[in-house]
């Protein structure tokens, strides 16, 4: 018989015996899979909570409503009665465990803590406040979230100090307070007798607003939130579903959300906020605005944040906890000694304040970063439009790399002159004129001076956000140049097209050609493999048979230029003999090289915005997801949008006479794998 030294672990191996179920078991059935949920939450709760209190209630919680789902006819118990009998000595067991007078003992007085706290908010005899304290199943996965959200909620110390005398008692706040900015919460809370307050943070982006336990004790000054954790500065403006991953977060924690006038619409499952009763606030304050009494809370929520508060005492004061490093805010970079200045306005004892000590961004430090600057950009994978960096990074306002502001201010930056102006109205975007699609602005975001966390946190998104200035200026001049050469750049195409219109027909023969892929993506065009040597290879020209009079030019969809003429009533003509058209090649180089050998020259004769042409441009990675460079994903070449592709029709004696004298194109001479893979596209 095997011997426990913990009763805990006895009744824990007593409920494997009785469901049949052990944590190791890896197949379960639709009525027993549950049980692998109720073991992830028992040993969760054996490492928050060493008292084995949690662990106990959930155990308890998990067998009852085993027991009352058991069933047992009184044809079986007549059947088998000692058998059955026998099968109540483990349950029994099990109960005689979860009631041991200590683990009871312990139990009871958690419980009457929380009631002894409850006092402090007048909610102690709110009748569904006791039926909730007498509920030990509620009881066991209230104190579950408390110690989990203990656990992951984010702590950041502002100021460090010494702290109060133990003779000192904590203040619980008995209002939530809401506040526009956390800036003006922590001046408030440096200011608020040693204690904890809840206070609800609203952002300009409902979706972004959070709760946080200000915490003073002495000297030291904490906020522990659910503060969303974002990938990159820029993730919360591009979420497609902001109100689901607020859902989520909600979920985490017992704080009040339904005090933001938060709603479920029931048709397309969607969180919004209700403003049918809100009134119009002024952003900005100096003092708290209580919102509710914490004594008015639903039932949950008011045990919830007694157990909390409970919690931040016993770690922030009985065991002194401190963070190894301070936090800031973004505001903290232009103003380096704002908590200094309200620590001492409020007499706290505050030693040894580092500032942030963030310089100015240069221009340099983002257009070539050194290795830590990278990093806090992102990853990069592709490096095609690096060219546009070097052709415009000179012309990208220092100032709008170092903007920093609150949430609600909105920036735009004129190209010309490099004036920043800002408004709280969002600018409304101008249509561009038939004539003319120069762009003369462009959005700039800022680092949102409510933005906090440690120094590296700060700097990297300060890093992040001029990256991305700097990437939509580049964006925009690279934009505005497009616009305007781009009809020179395709007049010369053009024309290079029709002086080598021979060659081009002479290469078309009775054959698809096949090129060296030198990309993943490449638009246009199909995608093969070498017969032998298994080389990525793509189709150079596409040979198309014209079935319809009136679809011929919309299949082909020739951008740029097309050898062969146009009839109204016959529609495409033979570049061979002008007589109705039947089959159309297209040619689709997909990089610099591939467009000198259609324009029949060498790559140093392009134009300079064509010499580093690639549409075979890899994947780098979703943005909206994961912190990407932006230079990977806010400069987009207008060049590779140019359709470069150029068609020649064909009649069938057209076509017939220059399968006769067909010639490989010296391209694939140069470049080919040296086997001849041209097919018969009529074969296909």
């Amino acid at each position: 018989m095997t011997t426990y030294d913990n009763p805990t672990a006895e009744a824990i191996d007593l409920w494997q015996e009785i469901i049949g179920v052990t944590p190791e078991t890896n197949t379960f059935t639709m009525g027993n899979y549950h049980h692998r949920t109720e073991f992830e939450h028992l040993r969760e709760a054996l490492e928050l909570d060493p008292t084995e209190i949690t662990a106990n209630l959930l155990l308890g919680n998990y067998a009852r409503a085993h027991f009352r789902n058991t069933h047992i006819t009184q044809a079986e118990l007549l059947a088998d009665t000692d058998g059955i009998l026998k099968l109540l000595e483990k349950p029994r067991r099990l109960l005689a465990l979860l009631e041991r007078p200590e683990i009871v003992e312990r139990r009871d007085q958690f419980i009457a803590n929380v009631a002894q706290a409850l006092e402090m908010y007048d909610a102690a005899d709110r009748d569904d406040v006791r039926a909730l304290l007498a509920n030990h199943d509620d009881m066991a996965f209230l104190r579950r979230d408390a110690l989990r959200s203990m656990a992951n909620l984010s702590v950041h110390q502002f100021l460090d100090g010494d702290p109060e005398p133990t003779s000192v008692r904590p203040v619980y706040y008995r209002f939530v307070h809401q506040w526009f900015n956390v800036n003006s919460m922590l001046e408030s809370a440096a200011r608020q007798a040693p204690g904890v307050s809840l206070n609800l943070i609203r952002d300009p982006n409902d979706f972004q607003s959070y709760f946080c336990f200000a915490i003073r004790n002495g000297g030291r000054l904490f906020v522990l939130s659910d503060v969303p954790e974002n990938a990159h500065p820029m993730q919360p403006m591009m979420s497609r579903r902001p109100d689901r991953e607020m859902d989520r977060r909600i979920a985490r924690n017992w704080f009040p959300y339904e005090l933001m006038g938060l709603a479920y619409n029931e048709e397309n499952g969607q969180l919004y906020f209700d403003r049918s009763e809100e009134k119009a606030l002024v952003v900005g304050q100096s003092e708290a605005l209580p919102l509710r009494p914490i004594s008015k809370l639903g039932a949950p929520e008011t045990v919830w944040l007694a157990m909390m508060f409970g919690l931040i005492v016993d770690r922030f004061w009985r065991r002194g906890h401190t963070e190894k490093a301070l936090s800031y805010t973004a505001e903290m970079v232009r103003v380096e000694d704002k908590m200094l200045t309200a620590a001492a306005k409020s007499g706290l004892p505050v030693k040894g304040y580092a500032k942030i000590d963030a310089k100015p961004l240069a221009r340099e430090d983002i257009m070539h970063p050194d290795e830590e600057t990278a990093k806090a950009f992102g990853p990069r994978k592709t490096f095609d439009n690096v060219w546009l960096e070097e052709r415009y990074g000179h012309l990208v306002s220092e100032e709008s790399l170092n903007v920093i502001s609150s949430p609600e201010r909105h920036h735009r930056l004129a190209l010309t002159t490099g004036e920043i102006t800002d408004s709280r109205k969002p600018h409304s975007e101008t249509r561009f004129s038939m004539d003319s699609k120069v762009v003369s602005t462009v959005k700039v975001e800022k680092l949102p001076s409510t933005f906090f966390g440690s120094k590296e946190k700060i700097e990297a998104d300060r890093l992040f956000v001029a990256r991305y200035n700097y990437a939509i200026q580049i964006n925009a001049l690279a934009r505005n140049e497009f616009e305007k050469r781009k009809d020179e750049v395709v007049a010369w195409y053009r024309a290079k097209v029709d002086a080598n219109a021979e060659t081009l027909k002479s290469w078309v023969g009775d054959y698809v050609l096949w090129m060296p892929s030198l990309g993943e993506h490449t638009r246009f065009t199909g995608r093969g493999y070498h017969p032998t040597n298994g080389q990525k290879l793509r189709s150079f020209c596409f040979p198309w048979e014209l079935s319809d009079v009136y679809q011929r030019s919309q299949n082909l969809g020739f951008g740029s230029h097309s050898i062969g003429g146009w009839d109204r009533n016959r529609g495409s003509l033979c570049a061979v003999n002008g007589t109705k058209a039947t089959y159309g090649f297209t040619f689709c180089p997909a990089n610099a090289k591939e467009i000198a050998v259609v324009a029949g020259c060498s790559e140093d004769e392009l134009p300079d915005v064509l010499r580093h042409h690639n549409v075979d441009v890899g994947y780098g990675g979703n943005q909206l997801l994961n912190r990407i460079d932006p230079a990977e994903w806010a400069i987009d070449n207008p060049w590779a949008d140019l359709d470069m592709r150029v068609g020649i029709f064909l009649s069938k004696r057209g076509f017939a006479k220059l399968c006769a004298n067909s010639t490989r194109p010296p391209y694939w001479i140069e470049h080919g794998t040296g086997a001849d893979i041209r097919q018969d596209w009529r074969k296909w």
